[in-house]
């Protein structure tokens, strides 16, 4: 199983994310590509492969053992370093899980989410946040 063997490789670390899997087009062959509908280029072509992925991202972080724990422990330096930030920008939100380990750990954030994956936003908005939590294209 093909899918399998990138499951294990993204688990040992040897790739962040398999878009095979989350788009099923090789990373090689979307850099090829050059041009997608979200952009020109290689940084659109990725964007497009967050789109189209968007609605399975969530799995595939699920199924990444550590995924969540290494965010909630990024936000818990940022807690512990900075004391209680009032507002912080999330680069990069992707479907919110870090904004989420964000807003868990510090009491009353405002957040703002910014994104180039119109798809990755719009599971990102579908979740339940509270007030101070907004998510933008950047």
């Amino acid at each position: 199983m093909r899918h399998r063997r990138h499951l294990q490789q993204a688990v040992r670390g040897c790739c962040g994310i398999c878009l095979h899997c989350l788009v099923r087009l090789p990373p090689a062959e979307l850099l090829r590509r050059g041009t997608s509908s979200a952009g020109n280029g290689a940084a659109g072509s990725l964007r497009g492969a967050f789109d189209r992925g968007a609605r399975r991202y969530d799995l595939l972080t699920a199924l990444n053992p550590g995924y969540h724990r290494h965010l909630r422990a990024a936000a818990r330096a940022l807690r512990d370093r900075t004391g209680l930030p009032r507002d912080v920008i999330d680069l990069a939100c992707g479907s919110g899980s870090s904004t989420r380990a964000l807003v868990d750990l510090i009491p009353g954030v405002e957040v703002l989410g910014l994104d180039a994956s119109d798809g990755m936003l719009e599971q990102a908005r579908a979740k339940s946040w509270p007030d101070g939590v907004r998510f933008e294209n950047a």
